[in-house]
């Protein structure tokens, strides 16, 4: 696909008073609808201006030159529907990004969402290159030095301040609902709570005790202090944005101290001035006077708390929370997982991959592929794949002449090499002659490497693993016991085979090596954890289904969108693990 615009006027994203003007004490689900109107008339309406007084055209244009227009409301509900999915589309995602960065006047090519574009735009508009493997952002070079100088000048210091921050912190791409909110100091801030607390005399007995505790979070000195805020009682997703709510209170002081440069809120995310649920203060005063150490120790906990903040999604807060105080192991299991994941990968760009291959790959090449990929397994201590090797050796008589010490012995070691799972895919859209074939192709894998398998099939459910013995028996006597096994049908569900691979992994002695065979038709979902050293990213591999070259570009296709997708939530090497 292709873009065509005509007749746009060039847009540059607004840098300042994103947030809404709009009464605190007005109903609710006004407010939303307010908002949702003044966003349209932020990012999406400038897409629409026309520098010619003609209509603006936005079209995709497809391989043969067919042209389909792109309509204002389509953009809308694209966006509505990206913010709310809770898994990743990442074909909706470069569409989007595709529009805002040609319509943008800076731009940076680049594989952010489209919500992050207005930070992207920041960086090109100050010449400065996007976070990568090696372009590393310090907090000590790139975020004290723009602080000192935003005391002085506010602007344009106060933005690459904030691209430090960006960059630091993980660039943008966990912060959906993470507003982050630049203070000069500390007395900015508690001039906010004063009035926070003068302003709400009127609200409702519900909501007095949740902006009562704005009393209790103090600023002072510190670098951040990031606020949770109350959940409403309808959806533990969002945060309460009804009338007297903390929220609406905060973005009445906000707005007004943004216009005096006593505060500024950076464009690091579209969906941020939407719908916030976390809030982090940053005392710009408190950066330019501390020192490298303590800049570095500061950080490292702030990107703990962001991180931990995203694992937490869907946890009620009844009260606002000072997030630096938080028991975040009461709240998730998965936190600490969240957390080790993220900090195995440093670099804050999505980490690209080789290039799939264009064709299938034979038969022949696959299965010698999947044995290069057993045999450099580990050993282990235990498992039902022995293998005995001999050698020569001194240290053992000659078994024929046990009293000549010239003649040597034979040696015998059994070593156990990690037993082999293999998932199959027997979902809707794998055919009976796909699934026929996975069979065949995983009795040629267990041959060639001489090893019993345990087998499973998965859809939206997964089988009970059975384990097939194969050697020593022949080819057919293994296919027809696999072909007894239940198939279960219905929709792909990677993440039944993933929590399956856990807990095997927590009951058995030593890792399995997993194979799942599919056809890679599956959207990840934005809360899963994929965390190193774990089995379901260690020892899990992806092979497609054998089909026919016409079927494989879409094969491949589902598999570049789930690599990407294991790849954005702490995959990094994901690439590595898909036989293609």
């Amino acid at each position: 696909m292709t873009l065509r615009i005509t007749n746009q006027k060039t847009i540059t994203y607004p840098e300042k008073e994103n947030l809404i003007d709009f009464p605190f004490d007005k109903n609710g689900s006004e407010y939303i609808e307010a908002v949702q109107e003044h966003f349209q008339s932020r990012f999406v309406n400038p897409l629409f201006e026309s520098i010619n007084q003609r209509e603006v055209k936005i079209e995709s244009v497809d391989d043969k030159g067919k042209a389909t227009p792109i309509e204002r409301d389509e953009i809308i509900k694209a966006i509505d529907f990206e913010s709310a999915a809770s898994t990743f589309h990442f074909e909706l995602q470069e569409e989007l990004n595709e529009i805002y960065l040609e319509s943008s006047a800076h731009h940076i090519r680049s594989e952010v969402a489209y919500s992050q574009q207005g930070l992207v735009q920041l960086f090109a508009r100050h010449n400065l290159p996007l976070p990568s493997s090696t372009i590393v952002y310090r907090p000590y070079m790139d975020v004290i030095p723009h602080a000192q100088k935003s005391l002085v000048d506010w602007q344009p210091n106060i933005e690459l301040f904030s691209t430090g921050i960006a960059s630091v912190i993980g660039f943008s791409r966990l912060h959906d609902n993470h507003l982050f909110v630049h203070c000069r100091d500390s007395d900015v801030y508690e001039k906010m709570v004063d009035q926070i607390l003068a302003e709400s005399v009127n609200a409702p007995a519900n909501k007095m005790a949740s902006i009562q505790k704005v009393k209790e979070i103090k600023m002072n000195n510190d670098l951040t202090t990031t606020w949770v805020l109350p959940t409403s009682g309808v959806n533990t997703n969002v945060a309460d944005y009804s009338d007297y709510s903390l929220w609406r209170l905060a973005e009445k002081f906000i707005l007004e101290a943004e216009s005096k440069e006593e505060l500024y809120v950076p464009n690091f995310n579209f969906n941020a001035y939407k719908t916030p649920n976390y809030i982090t203060f940053v005392n710009v005063d408190a950066h330019a006077s501390t020192n490298d150490q303590y800049i570095t120790k500061e950080y490292e906990k702030l990107i703990q708390i962001i991180y931990k903040l995203k694992a937490m999604k869907g946890v009620p807060i009844k009260k606002l929370i000072r997030a630096e105080k938080m028991d975040f192991d009461s709240q998730s299991n998965s936190l600490d997982q969240e957390l080790q994941a993220r900090n195995e990968n440093k670099d804050i760009t999505r980490r690209s991959f080789r290039k799939l291959n264009g064709k299938a790959y034979s038969h022949k090449q696959q299965i010698k592929m999947i044995q290069r990929i057993i045999k450099r397994q580990h050993q282990v201590t235990l498992s039902k794949n022995t293998y005995v090797t001999k050698r020569a050796t001194f240290n053992r008589a000659n078994r024929r002449e046990p009293f000549n010490l010239n003649k040597k012995g034979i040696k015998k070691h059994t070593s156990y090499r990690p037993d082999i799972h293999i998932y199959t895919d027997t979902s809707g859209s794998i055919s009976e002659k796909h699934y026929k074939t996975s069979v065949f192709n995983i009795i040629q894998i267990a041959k060639l490497a001489k090893v019993n398998i345990y087998f499973s099939s998965f859809s939206h459910i997964i089988s009970e693993p059975v384990f097939i013995q194969t050697k020593g028996r022949s080819a057919g006597a293994i296919y027809k016991e696999i072909m007894q096994i239940p198939k279960v049908s219905g929709g792909t569900d990677f993440e039944n085979v993933w929590k399956s691979i856990e807990v095997i992994n927590k009951k058995e002695q030593s890792p399995r090596t997993n194979f799942i065979i599919s056809d890679m038709e599956y959207y990840i979902r934005k809360g899963r954890i994929m965390q190193p050293g774990t089995p379901q990213v260690d020892n899990t591999y992806y092979i497609p289904i054998n089909v026919a070259p016409n079927e494989y570009s879409f094969v491949k296709r589902c598999a570049e969108r789930l690599i990407k997708g294991l790849i954005h939530n702490g995959h990094k090497n994901a690439r590595n693990y898909f036989v293609m």
